[in-house]
């Protein structure tokens, strides 16, 4: 602002006006300004919040800039044309120097028209020897302007510490709690959800060994009333841990990364972080079109306190393959490429806690693999990495432990070798045969495989699904894609000594399906081939989202919080999860 001041007193010492210019008048310009500026940039930061888009942002607030005095001061001029009685004159000079003085803009205006009518007045007194000019700095002159912007920066300033620190919610919080703003009902829901949140804490306290990177506790959001985005996530994310939230659009994952990186405040629950500082790499770009690849790298750099900046643009370009576009303004770069330097920019730094909204969209597999190797990279140096996708196959292959969400609540949230054990076990099985056997095939595969699911017939082959017995003995180190999962992220509430992903006690084994699917190949006389394949996370996914439909159905209301039963008045029990509660 005070480069603006000047390149402003300069282009008016050029023109030589003197009705800016002469005695104490570019001084008077000048204060006014830097009071102006006081008041109106905190206000600008105010008003800022209130948009979601920044170049909406950006229009909507130059135009109320312009509008806001042009409105009051056409008011002003339309009294004292229409008005020639005292009482016109003092509605006038109290909406002059009075109510519109509330708005920055306005008192600027009439601040200047001030300085300028007190210039004018005092060159027509001087015909007749009277000094009448006032000094436009310290003089009573712009009193009341002065007094007006100090104060609406103060205030301005206020409330967005207020808005940035998360008092302002809180505040809000108690308040309305006083003056009885909320209905009694939703005042009842918040209190029962606080009480959970209580013994959810007096649980985990008991049986938390270590303290977890980022901590969330029964998450609360209600946009309106009985308008829930969000309601009683809770879950710890570890160092080192790789945690991946999963569900459809308007499952509540865009919800939850705002309230973890402070966008939105939660209406209860708690977020802790073991350290304050986070990254977050966001769903859509947020990187400055205006500046070189090279620049954003070194603006987070700055950001982040790293001290050796060229190695850090050196290794991030030869990381994330950025080398050509050095020097390439980032509205010049393809959308893959923007993302890949989203993605640089939030993983550098020693960030305790990454936050990754679908970090991969828009990539190719090239660049997908050096992600993958990032966030590999990120998982060595013990941070902690909640991530979410629309590709269930890239949580599968990152993730330690999943959330599975559905209407802003978490249906299970485990390891994907633990869902796969516990909501899988479903093979798909393919026979090929003849196109004038299909449908002797198919009176076959009902009568031997009665429980088979998704059955399709084609010309020359039928596929289905059949549930198969998938024994997990004592001592079995837990593997994810063949891959042993470290012992803390484990889930170790209840010890399985044999998992059985079988719904009936008929069920058959692997072996088993191939020893009737080899029966039945020599039941229809001709070339029949067969193939199987275990489902994979795809089906998973599909199939703990179709059982909590089937629950809603069956008993005909809507799904309960899975971490409290029961009411105010008949009491609450708790269902004594830790991190994991599942839908059966």
């Amino acid at each position: 602002m005070i480069l603006a001041v000047l390149v402003c007193s300069s282009i008016i010492l050029a023109f030589d006006m003197p009705v800016f210019t002469d005695r104490q008048q570019l001084w008077g310009v000048i204060v006014l300004a830097l009071f102006f500026a006081f008041a109106c940039i905190p206000a600008v930061h105010v008003f800022e919040k209130c948009f979601s888009d920044s170049s909406v942002a950006i229009v909507t607030i130059f135009i109320l800039n312009v509008i806001i005095p042009l409105f009051t001061m056409s008011i002003i001029v339309l009294l004292g044309v229409v008005g020639d009685s005292a009482t016109w004159d003092e509605w006038r000079f109290f909406l002059n120097h009075r109510l519109f003085l509330i708005f920055p803009q306005h008192a600027l205006g009439d601040g200047l028209l001030e300085i300028c009518k007190n210039y004018m007045v005092a060159l027509v007194f001087k015909r007749y020897d009277i000094d009448s000019y006032k000094n436009p700095v310290n003089s009573d002159l712009l009193k009341p302007h002065y007094i007006s912007l100090t104060i609406l920066g103060i205030l301005f300033i206020c409330i967005n510490v207020l808005l940035e620190s998360g008092l302002w919610y809180k505040f809000k919080e108690i308040i309305s709690e006083r003056v009885g703003l909320c209905q009694a009902k939703e005042n009842r829901h918040f209190e029962e959800l606080k009480i959970v949140s209580i013994q959810n804490s007096l649980k985990r306290n008991d049986k938390m060994d270590s303290t977890p990177a980022l901590k969330v506790e029964n998450l609360c959001k209600s946009y309106g009333k009985n308008q829930y985005a969000v309601s009683n996530i809770t879950f710890s994310v570890n160092a080192g841990e790789c945690f991946g939230l999963l569900g459809k659009n308007g499952a509540g994952k865009s919800t939850i990364f705002k309230m973890l990186s402070g966008q939105v405040q939660p209406n209860v629950g708690h977020i802790v972080y073991e350290n304050p500082e986070i990254s977050y790499c966001p769903q859509t770009n947020t990187l400055d079109s205006l500046l070189t690849v090279r620049e954003c790298i070194e603006f987070y750099g700055r950001l982040r306190r790293i001290t050796n900046i060229p190695k850090l643009v050196a290794s991030i370009l030869e990381s994330f393959q950025l080398e050509t576009y050095r020097d390439v303004l980032v509205k010049n770069l393809s959308g893959g490429n923007r993302r890949k330097l989203t993605v640089a920019t939030s993983c550098c730094g020693r960030t305790s806690v990454v936050l990754m909204d679908e970090p991969t969209s828009d990539m190719d597999p090239v660049t997908r693999a050096i992600v993958y190797r990032t966030i590999d990279d990120l998982l060595a140096e013990k941070r902690a990495i909640v991530l979410t996708s629309h590709s269930i196959s890239e949580i599968d292959e990152i993730c330690h432990r999943i959330a599975v969400l559905k209407e802003g609540q978490m249906l299970t949230c485990s390891s994907p070798d633990n869902l796969k054990a516990q909501y899988g076990g479903y093979y798909n099985v393919t026979v090929y045969c003849d196109q004038n056997k299909i449908s002797n095939l198919e009176k076959e595969i009902r009568r031997k495989f009665s429980d088979c699911k998704d059955l399709q017939l084609y010309a020359h082959s039928i596929k289905f699904s059949l549930k198969v017995q998938n024994p997990v003995h004592n001592g079995d180190k837990a593997k994810e894609n063949g891959i042993e999962i470290p012992e803390e992220f484990e889930n170790k509430q209840e010890p399985i000594t044999t998992v059985t992903t079988t719904s009936t006690p008929t069920a058959l084994t692997l072996s088993e399906l191939f020893h009737e699917l080899h029966d039945l190949s020599q039941q229809i006389s001709g070339s029949i081939r067969y193939a199987v394949n275990k489902c994979k996370l795809d089906a998973v996914f599909e199939r703990i989202i179709d059982k909590s439909e089937e629950k809603i159905k069956s008993n005909g209301y809507t799904v309960q919080s899975p971490a409290l039963e029961g009411s105010a008045s008949t009491g609450y029990i708790h269902n004594g999860y830790i991190e994991t509660e599942t839908v059966t």
